[in-house]
């Protein structure tokens, strides 16, 4: 009794006086209001015990959800025993006396199953389209033989032979070999067209008109002179050889090159332009232009593709050199012939060579003017166009629904295709580009595993759109599959791979290590590739460094937050020599350079670090988040956890140190990616479905071991431990809450938003002030905006429901059945009227100016910064210790 809880921000040693309990799950703290504070003992990260001093022992206690608590306790001897008592409750010694195996929520066995089968991993890899025809489902990894820290079920190409796959194995560090995580599937179509643009047509064309109905023949219609295409014929280039095309007729119809075009519409223009013409010089020169002349030819081409298909009933393959220009004259055209819709308004759906002539007064004026229209009128770039800052005042969904109302799906539907003749090629369409992981090489500087290297040509192979693959490695120097490389090397496995790709051959590998570490591997004869064994690959360092920095990189964050004297420069630069932010940044440039190679290059990427649990898991897991909407959802959100952190066997039992181990196996690397996920939410917050309070729940509940999903260090070590029969999910208890963790700006169907392409640049990123001061009151100056408008949806809702009750009360009395219940019913002031929290008068009280501002904020928005109780974060309930202690909610 008489323990004081000191606050630590406090300017005058503010301090609460109250009794210290100690549970066998939790640390409780009620003060003489009989407000009560909750500590996990798996939530403590350390103990330090002072020295004492005249008013009491200071006990110090730091968790792993970066809550400090600093007690006084009066007598020497009672700290002494909680001390210890706490040394040994916060660091247990084996998983069965972890709070999950005791938590009991009140279920019987049913209800904790179906809690556990709320995530299927298999159902998520068949929403992604596997096993199809290029990946297949292995079970060589059934019994755990190939690879105990990998899940039983590992999608590999479809071209993997067994002996790849265990050569592969044992070639890799820890046997992760190459495996899938995520297919992208593609959104983009492109409608079936037969524009040549000069290639090799051959197979194609005979093709095309076997296909025609009443006709056996097709004609070829090469809009260029013949003159023109005999030279490029003489030069090898741009022109058919006839002898190997048969049933082709080839007309050449003589339209002129953009040169030449442009040349005459300037002579034309000059023409037009001078006004001391007679018109007999008028005629002249409109005719020395050239410009009707060309009109007439193109008109012609048109006139003999509409009588080709009316009268010959033949199809024609139209092209030019490049098939941009003149084929499209001749297409359009010719359809316009043809087609009485596109002679409508909506069916057809320039420069209009207005020319102006002012005097100005002053020549430096008009020079002034001159250069500015220089400039003005030609951009260097599209985003200086008027489009992009032009304004009618519409939304994004009336602006959308503008961009759909030409809807060419629909027009060849009009057509009637796809028929028994025609059909929709999805050749350009997929994006069948895959993220894969493994583990580093083991073999020496000279040693080769062709096994692996052929698993990687498979790899690269299922994506025949291109014709190489990235190898992504994480250490210093869109439809998407993973692949974790554990930094083996890589041979047969890269090879394999690329030659899986469908419409790509390449494959890119990303090593997450700095170039200069893996180089010192490569010298000790371990952990990298040798690039002359692998073709098709291009090999990628970027840069993030190992656990030991991230863990001392987060210390010295942690230090500088815990420094309440620190001015706000002190703060900002102790921030940066702390080098958290630089980290973040580097983890999420990783992501992004993995998306880019995936939706913009269409190229598959391996990715791997050390052993591939930990950098891997990071920059797989963010990929996917930049390129797939649905793991922006809440349930998308924890099939992603449960897929690339949990499945494929990041060690959370030792990198939060639920046991008492190895520190320097300690390291918050589940935490970095938490935080750049909420980078994320910050910079696209109409991207995804949860808010910040359900991140920072799951992260709370990483270390409270009081559910069993990120208890242990792999699948088989959990099958072993019987976690599912033993303890709970927590998926389902977020979920029953699910009201409280919904992002009321998510828009789930704003296209701009498929693709997340984030601005890395210094200023995008912030100190997250609710995640390392989330249960420090008095710093926290206001209610977030998202706070704000939950509270008004929820005021919104209740006031519906008084209207739909109002309004059947007066339905009731027109109809004469109005009692006197029902008008005593009737509330004069519903609790939706009353005032809103955020609405409220605070409050406030001064504090120091010389103390740190919040980030974000000036020092004279922190003058008075006393947060609400309102607003203040809510401790559990105390319940029945029979059944331990209610799940945390704060």
């Amino acid at each position: 009794e008489q323990v004081k809880l000191l606050d630590r921000f406090s300017t005058n040693n503010k301090s609460l006086t109250g009794t210290l309990y100690l549970t066998a799950t939790h640390l409780l703290f009620i003060d003489t209001q009989q407000k009560e504070t909750w500590i996990l003992h798996h939530h403590i990260a350390s103990v330090e015990k002072l020295a004492l001093t005249t008013s009491g022992c200071p006990l110090v206690i730091q968790c792993k959800n970066f809550r400090i608590v600093h007690f006084i306790v009066p007598r020497e001897r009672d700290c002494h025993d909680i001390y210890n008592s706490l040394l040994q409750l916060s660091k247990q010694a084996k998983y069965e006396d972890l709070y999950a195996f005791s938590y009991n929520p009140k279920q019987n066995d049913s209800e904790r199953l179906k809690g556990w089968q709320v995530i299927d991993l298999a159902k998520e890899y068949e929403r992604m389209g596997v096993p199809n025809e290029n990946w297949k489902l292995s079970d060589a990894n059934r019994e755990y033989k190939v690879c105990e820290t990998y899940p039983r079920e590992l999608y590999v190409p479809k071209t993997a032979t067994p002996p790849m796959i265990m050569g592969s194995s044992n070639f890799r560090s820890k046997g992760r070999l190459p495996v899938l995580s995520y297919c992208r599937q593609g959104t983009e179509h492109r409608m079936q067209s037969w524009w040549d643009t000069q290639k090799d047509i051959g197979r194609i064309i005979v093709r095309i008109s076997s296909k025609i109905w009443n006709d056996e023949k097709i004609r070829e219609s090469d809009e260029r002179k013949r003159l023109n295409a005999m030279a490029n014929r003489a030069a090898g280039k741009g022109y058919e050889n006839e002898d190997n095309y048969s049933n082709i007729r080839f007309q050449f119809v003589g339209i002129e090159n953009i040169h030449v075009m442009r040349s005459s519409l300037q002579k034309l223009l000059e023409v037009n332009g001078n006004k001391g013409l007679s018109v007999n010089d008028f005629y002249s020169g409109l005719e020395s232009s050239g410009w009707l002349r060309h009109i007439k030819a193109v008109l012609d081409a048109a006139i003999f593709l509409a009588k080709a298909i009316v009268v010959e009933n033949a199809s024609v393959l139209v092209h030019c050199s490049d098939g941009w220009d003149r084929t499209s004259q001749v297409c359009s055209l010719g359809s316009l012939l043809l087609e009485p819709y596109y002679r409508t308004m909506e069916g057809f759906m320039c420069k209009n060579f207005r020319i102006v002539h002012f005097i100005v007064p002053r020549e430096r004026d008009c020079h002034d003017i001159y250069n500015s229209l220089l400039q003005l009128s030609k951009q260097a770039k599209y985003e200086d166009l008027y489009a992009f800052s032009y304004n009618p005042k519409q939304n994004d969904s009336e602006r959308l629904k503008g961009w759909q109302v030409i809807d060419l799906a629909k027009e060849y539907e009009r057509m009637g295709v796809p028929n028994e003749n025609w059909k929709l090629s999805d050749a350009n369409r997929e994006y069948k580009a895959a993220i894969c992981r493994c583990s580093q090489p083991l073999s020496g500087f000279s040693a080769r595993c062709v096994e692996d290297e052929k698993l990687l040509k498979a790899i690269s192979a299922a994506n025949s759109g291109n014709h190489y693959m990235y190898v992504v490695d994480t250490r210093p120097k869109h439809r998407m599959q993973s692949w974790w490389d554990t930094q083996k090397d890589i041979g047969r496995i890269i090879v394999r791979i690329s030659s899986k790709i469908w419409n790509d051959e390449k494959i890119r590998e990303s090593d997450e290590r700095k170039r200069l570490n893996a180089m010192a591997n490569r010298a000790a004869g371990k952990g990298y590739e040798n690039e002359d064994n692998y073709s098709n690959i291009r090999f990628q360092f970027v840069g993030i460094e190992n656990i030991h920095v991230m863990r001392s990189s987060l210390q010295k964050l942690l230090e500088v937050n815990g420094n309440k004297g620190l001015s706000v420069n002190d703060f900002y630069s102790g921030l940066e020599s702390s080098g958290w932010l630089r980290h973040i940044k580097a983890v999420l440039d990783a992501a992004i350079f993995l998306a880019k190679a995936i939706v913009v290059e269409n190229a598959s990427v391996l990715v791997h670090c050390s052993d591939g649990w930990d950098r891997t898991s990071q920059v797989c897991s963010l990929g996917s988040l930049l390129l797939e909407p649905y793991y922006r959802t809440m349930e998308g959100f924890m099939v992603l956890i449960e897929k690339d952190w949990i499945s494929f066997g990041h060690k959370f039992s030792e990198r939060c140190g639920h046991l008492d181990g190895d520190p320097k196996e300690v390291s918050p690397v589940f935490t970095q990616f938490l935080e750049c996920v909420w980078h994320l939410t910050e910079q696209f917050p109409q991207a995804f479905e949860f808010n910040e309070a359900f991140l920072l729940q799951i992260h709370e509940h990483v270390h409270s071991c009081q559910f069993g999903n990120f208890i242990g260090n792999c699948q088989k070590e959990r099958e072993e431990l019987k976690l599912k029969e033993k303890t709970y999910s927590l998926w389902p208890f977020l979920l029953d809450d699910r009201q409280k963790y919904l992002n009321p700006l998510y828009s789930s169907k704003s296209e701009r938003l498929t693709v997340l392409e984030p601005n890395t640049v210094s200023f995008n990123f912030k100190f997250w002030r609710n995640m390392y001061h989330q249960f420090d009151r008095t710093l926290h100056p206001r209610q977030s905006v998202l706070n704000i408008i939950m509270n008004m949806n929820e005021q919104n809702k209740q006031l519906e429901e008084d209207i739909k009750d109002l309004e059947a009360k007066i339905t009731q009395c027109k109809n004469g059945i109005l009692t006197k219940d029902l008008l005593l019913g009737v509330h004069p002031e519903s609790p939706a009227l009353k005032t809103s929290l955020c609405l409220k008068e605070q409050s406030l009280l001064p504090v120091n100016d010389t103390l740190r501002a919040i980030e974000g904020s000036s020092p004279a928005d922190n003058r008075y910064c006393d947060y609400p109780e309102e607003f203040s974060k809510s401790e559990p309930g105390v319940v029945s210790l029979e059944y331990g202690v209610a799940r945390m909610t704060c």
